[in-house]
């Protein structure tokens, strides 16, 4: 009797460090939103990674050949360039906004972090694998772009996650909501500054293809009669998505000293995040994408062998009708 008395009370310990531990990351989370609320108070993230930020493509090329001001902002007051400084000093200034984002990622996302701290703590994380998998599927899911998107990276990555929650992961790649051909239509006339009727012989009515940041119609160049694709960035893509990096940047900052804490892990995830935030504000700007097609086509033709080079295409952009916002490609 007495061997179960203290084998019972030594859970009842362990249960009440567990749910102290896990209260404790709910409580920072709490936090950080009601700092967020608060009008004036600039973010000072508490642990910073030493890895330094890479600059996109498109911005290298452009400054080099001083086409383009590092520090550019959209119509908005956004930085064009990836920088965590900037992009939080933006929201601070608008902490309505950012409190109410806060407020929705911790409605969607509290009951999963609690579930995996718990499992964590437990030692139980492969157990709980495939409903931790699912949870976070959903989760990201309702996010929206953003999360959908890092889903979509980690999907392809068995060096970061398993089998099983890489095959969860791959259902972010189909099901993608499309946003309307009107707006659509307007954005590729605000970007080309022309009716689409001017630049256009057809358009299509719906699109083709969806994506979590754009979605592609098919079109034909009035000028010259070639068919092409449009892709189109979602209305809005830039304000969620840097919203949505900041939020994820203070949740790396208050998840990572704990993980450190309680486990072996010495993954440094806020160079993770930072990576994944600059890749990802990257692929807000199309003209990488262009830029990077006419990059990979000049090495296939210089380096692929005479029978891979034949059955591979990369589709060229036409460069003079692609911008930030959109591109079109044969």
């Amino acid at each position: 009797r007495r061997g179960v008395g203290q084998r019972w009370q030594a859970t009842r310990r362990r249960a009440s460090f567990l749910e102290q531990q896990t209260l404790e990351a709910g409580t920072r989370l709490l936090e950080e939103a009601m700092n967020a609320s608060q009008q004036g108070s600039p973010t000072k993230f508490t642990y910073k990674s030493d890895k330094k930020n890479r600059q996109s493509y498109v911005s290298q090329q452009a400054i080099e050949a001083g086409d383009e001001d590092p520090n550019a902002v959209d119509d908005e007051g956004l930085p064009l360039v990836y920088s965590v400084e900037r992009i939080a000093t933006f929201w601070d200034s608008k902490p309505e906004q950012l409190a109410e984002r806060w407020s929705r990622f911790l409605r969607i996302s509290t009951p999963f972090v609690t579930r995996f701290f718990f499992s964590l703590f437990n030692n139980r994380l492969w157990d709980d694998e495939a409903d931790l998998a699912k949870m976070a599927v959903d989760n990201l899911t309702e996010l929206g772009p953003t999360f959908i998107k890092l889903g979509q990276v980690l999907s392809i990555r068995p060096d970061v996650l398993p089998a099983v929650t890489m095959r969860e992961l791959s259902r972010l790649q189909d099901s993608i909501d499309t946003f309307s051909t009107e707006e659509a239509r307007s954005i590729v006339e605000f970007e080309l500054k022309r009716p689409i009727a001017e630049v256009f012989s057809s358009f299509g009515e719906k699109p083709i293809a969806a994506a979590s940041l754009a979605q592609v119609y098919r079109a034909i160049v009035r000028e010259t009669g070639q068919e092409v694709a449009v892709k189109v960035q979602r209305p809005g893509s830039l304000s969620t998505v840097s919203k949505d990096l900041y939020v994820l940047r203070r949740l790396a900052d208050v998840t990572q000293p704990l993980i450190r804490r309680f486990t072996n892990d010495e993954t440094d995830y806020i160079a993770l995040t930072e990576t994944f935030a600059e890749g990802l504000y990257t692929e807000l700007d199309f003209r990488n994408e262009a830029l990077n097609a006419l990059k990979m086509q000049k090495l296939m033709k210089e380096r692929a062998a005479p029978e891979v080079a034949d059955r591979l295409v990369i589709p060229s952009p036409l460069l003079e009708l692609t911008t930030r916002r959109v591109m079109l490609s044969e």
